[in-house]
């Protein structure tokens, strides 16, 4: 009757063994729907705390005498759990640690985190620390938030450091239960599986996951005396792009620092950026699959992988290769968490056209005392397609043929923080941080947007006083093309021409793959006064 009574029900609650699978939801309408494809979201956020870190979380507490130090480890005497991560990992843990008398969580935390994450880990009663590190950290760097927490862990009796980067209970913990649940689920449907996409953080829902289901799928086509030398399951690893951020996944190089053997378990890697990520959480959202931002990147992955296949006929072959009779294609992709904690996020990185229009928002507008000019004059220019610009068109006149910057006419105001601009930047950029403190989207959130056209409006104020701007190309770019837009309205209407904003901003010129350089000598513009 799904009832948990008794001093342990809720540990109980929490145990796998106790509850039925998640469920396995087909995606009825997806672009490869007449190609006999069926797809299916493993919803890993239905687990009691709605999200997938906390089945390795359970397994790595309930199990820890099985260690990946392979030392027994008496919890008595064990009062502060310590873990490199800045969410659904150490929250769980924390849950967890209380019901077992560990009554302190620590969480290094990367300075980047979003408030509304660093928010969410308080209510969980987790203790942060904050930790300085580049966006693209060194791997082996000893200052890292892994070998911070390892250290701590060593220099106290009492903490207790699982390590979700190297143990092994990690992966297993989806090898002993989520594997088996998609494997269950499909045979009662008379099915099996073909491809399995699942994204690349620490690697364990992947490794474990795949490690079941490639030694039951391979060894049932084995069975089947099937000939061919591709086999007919395969698992899809999905990586973010350099300079995308997406909460949970890693990109290439940060998966270096990873112990488990993901490379060996995947047939192909997809590396998908921030937009499409959000963009397919939020329709997978609007068609009733409440998944964050990691689902959707994960969901787009696999549609990469099918259409890539689909375009090189190896999607034909792999049909003609089945016992069904219709031929279908059977994929499963994992579903991570909730949209709830990033709703923020999807402001930011989204356009407006992706969400209703408020009726009557003039109100709001008079009631913070905004001018509904300077709104509709921004507004304008961000519908202007000769002021914003693809990146791979701004590139082009950025850069001679010879891919260096083009000095004598051209200018980029670079609207980012400085740590960020320093990690990677276009070449001769000038940065301009305004350090308002607020993520938001300014061209939706009319508070940001009033704090931001005032400190560009003072700063660029003052270097149109000292620079001659007259037969410049002047370019604007920031994180996704928002403030930008503001800096790139206030030079038009200080009557400079030739000025451009650049769509999308750093997130769409890094996923173009176009010139990125990092410097220890970068131009700073600040709002001093």
């Amino acid at each position: 009757m799904n009832v948990f009574h008794g001093d342990t029900s809720i540990l109980d609650y929490f145990n796998p063994d106790n509850l039925p699978p998640t469920p396995l939801v087909e995606i009825p309408l997806h672009p490869f729907k007449d190609d006999n494809v069926r797809i299916f979201a493993k919803l890993m956020q239905c687990l009691p705390m709605a999200n997938v870190k906390s089945l390795p979380a359970y397994n790595m507490l309930l199990h820890s005498n099985l260690n990946h130090n392979n030392q027994a480890i008496d919890l008595s005497k064990i009062d502060t759990l310590i873990e490199n991560s800045s969410g659904n990992t150490v929250f769980s843990l924390s849950i967890i640690g209380k019901l077992l008398g560990i009554n302190n969580t620590k969480a290094i935390v990367s300075n980047e985190i979003s408030p509304a994450k660093l928010k969410q880990l308080q209510f969980f009663d987790v203790n942060c620390i904050i930790n300085d590190e580049p966006i693209c950290p060194n791997p082996n760097d000893l200052n890292s938030g892994i070998n911070i927490a390892k250290k701590l862990s060593s220099k106290h009796e009492n903490y207790l450091n699982l390590n979700q980067y190297e143990n092994d209970l990690n992966p297993s913990a989806h090898y002993k239960w989520t594997a088996p649940q998609i494997v269950r689920q499909l045979e009662s449907l008379n099915l099996d599986l073909n491809l399995f996409a699942c994204g690349l953080g620490t690697s364990g829902s992947l490794v474990g996951t795949s490690t079941y289901l490639k030694s039951c799928y391979n060894k049932l086509n084995n069975s089947n005396k099937n000939e061919t030398k591709d086999p007919l399951f395969k698992t899809i690893g999905v990586v973010r792009l350099p300079n995308n951020p997406v909460p949970g996944p890693r990109t290439l190089n940060l998966l270096d620092s990873i112990k488990f053997n993901w490379n060996e378990s995947c047939d192909s890697i997809q590396q998908i950026g921030t937009k499409d990520s959000y963009k397919h959480s939020l329709e997978l959202c609007r068609k009733g699959i409440l998944v964050g931002p990691s689902s959707g990147f994960t969901y787009k992955g696999l549609l990469n992988y099918l259409n890539e296949i689909k375009g090189n006929g190896q999607l034909k072959e792999l049909q003609n290769l089945l016992k069904q009779d219709n031929k279908t294609v059977n994929c499963v992709f994992i579903c991570c968490d909730q949209p709830f904690v990033y709703i923020d996020e999807y402001f930011k990185y989204l356009g407006k056209e992706n969400f209703p229009k408020i009726e009557n928002e003039y109100l709001l507008q008079k009631k913070q005392n905004l001018p509904i000019e300077m709104i509709n004059r921004i507004n304008d220019i961000l519908a202007d397609k000769k002021i914003n610009l693809k990146p791979i068109d701004a590139y082009k006149i950025i850069y001679n043929k010879h891919k260096k910057c083009v000095n004598d006419d051209i200018i980029i105001f670079d609207i980012r923080d400085n740590k960020n601009f320093k990690e990677l930047h276009i070449l001769n950029s000038i940065n301009i941080d305004i350090d308002n403190g607020n993520t938001n989207n300014p061209l939706i959130d009319t508070n940001v947007l009033q704090t931001e056209y005032n400190s560009l409006k003072l700063i660029l104020q003052e270097f149109m006083q000292n620079n001659d701007l007259q037969g410049k190309k002047i370019f604007n770019i920031c994180y996704s093309g928002n403030s930008s837009v503001i800096s790139t309205t206030i030079l038009i209407d200080n009557g400079i021409e030739n000025v451009y904003n650049i769509s999308g901003g750093f997130i769409e010129w890094s996923k173009e793959n176009l010139p990125r350089w990092k410097s220890d000598n970068c131009i700073l513009l600040t709002n001093t006064k």
